[in-house]
């Protein structure tokens, strides 16, 4: 007989899909078990998750990617906005700045798939400067660990930001 009730899911085989471009172009998601499902449907999913999370999504944030099981259920994902640098031609080389925020189910914390999909935007992305207003302070060490350094304080017009350099 168990004493305490199991507070987190053990999730396995998780995969990273993008979502970029779903705003604009419907296109389908190939799943593990051999279904697919619409991006607009795993955006929603994904919306959902920050809502009840009470992380607000800003009018310029689009959906990037979502952490989906072989089902198609969402556990997690990220929402981004772009700020285009002044040198065009920086931008073609993939510059500019990158804010993002991250969302994971309260059910399968404590796995990292934080961290997963932070640097699965860092890889994407390593000529951008990536920016993360932090609202959890827990995400403070993740940030760190991923390369992070924080750039202003809570209390400042910002709130409490860490940057991640562009490495060339």
């Amino acid at each position: 007989m168990r004493l305490y009730p199991i507070l987190f899911e053990e999730v396995e085989n998780l995969q990273i899909v993008s979502l970029r471009g779903c705003e604009e172009d419907s296109f389908e998601i190939d799943l593990d078990n051999g279904d697919v499902r619409d991006c607009t449907d795993i955006s929603a999913d994904l919306e959902s998750m920050f809502k009840d999370s009470g992380v607000r999504i800003m009018s310029n944030e689009n959906p990037y990617s979502a952490l989906i099981d072989s089902e198609g259920k969402v556990y997690g994902g990220l929402v981004v906005s772009y700020e285009l640098p002044e040198d065009y031609d920086e931008f073609e080389h993939g510059g500019g700045v990158i804010t993002f925020s991250v969302v994971v189910d309260p059910m399968v914390r404590g796995q990292r798939l934080a961290e997963k999909l932070i640097n699965d935007l860092i890889k994407s992305n390593r000529r951008a400067l990536i920016k993360a207003q932090v609202i959890n302070p827990l995400m403070e060490r993740i940030l760190t660990n991923l390369g992070f350094e924080k750039t202003s304080e809570t209390g400042s017009r910002e709130g409490l930001v860490y940057e991640r350099k562009p490495t060339r």
